[in-house]
């Protein structure tokens, strides 16, 4: 009685160990090709929070500068926003003055230039020398179509 030789037995199988390969390699592809596309996310993300924490030290450093007119730094969102230049950060009316209006509606006006997406949400509130600013910014859209906001505050005491 003949037996089988060696390689009979073991015909098809290394095909078979090369589609098992294939199938695991390509699971951990698609992994790379999610973690990648929440990575680009963290860093946007990270991006506008680091953009929110200049910005809010830009408008406390110039409120410092003119702790004279505190009070006059107030800002709330629903307040009018300002017309900006197409192109500049600068609010229109407001080229070469250094008010406190015009010192707000620039920083707005830069707010608006670095925070891309729906209109964001800035405050300044004042209370005796204590300085609050809060940016906010649109957080990813989800797919229920309503936009979430992050935000950065930042509290000062802006006194002698």
């Amino acid at each position: 009685m003949m037996r089988p030789s060696i390689t009979s037995r073991h015909s098809g199988f290394t095909l078979i160990e090369v589609m098992v390969a294939l199938v695991i390699f390509s699971f951990g592809l698609l992994g790379l090709v999610g973690l990648q596309g929440a990575m680009i996310k963290n860093a946007t993300d990270a991006k506008y929070r680091s953009d929110a924490a200049d910005l809010t030290d830009q408008i406390v450093g110039t409120i410092w500068a003119d702790r004279g007119n505190i009070a006059q730094y107030a800002y709330n969102s629903s307040s009018t926003q300002p017309t900006c230049v197409t192109g500049s950060s600068i609010a229109s009316g407001c080229s070469g003055s250094s008010s406190a209006t015009c010192n707000v509606e620039n920083w707005l006006c830069e707010v608006q230039d670095s925070v891309q997406g729906p209109p964001s949400k800035q405050t300044i509130s004042i209370t005796g020398e204590q300085v609050k600013v809060t940016v906010q910014w649109p957080a990813s859209t989800p797919s229920s179509g309503t936009t979430s906001y992050h935000s950065f505050t930042e509290t000062a005491d802006v006194g002698g």
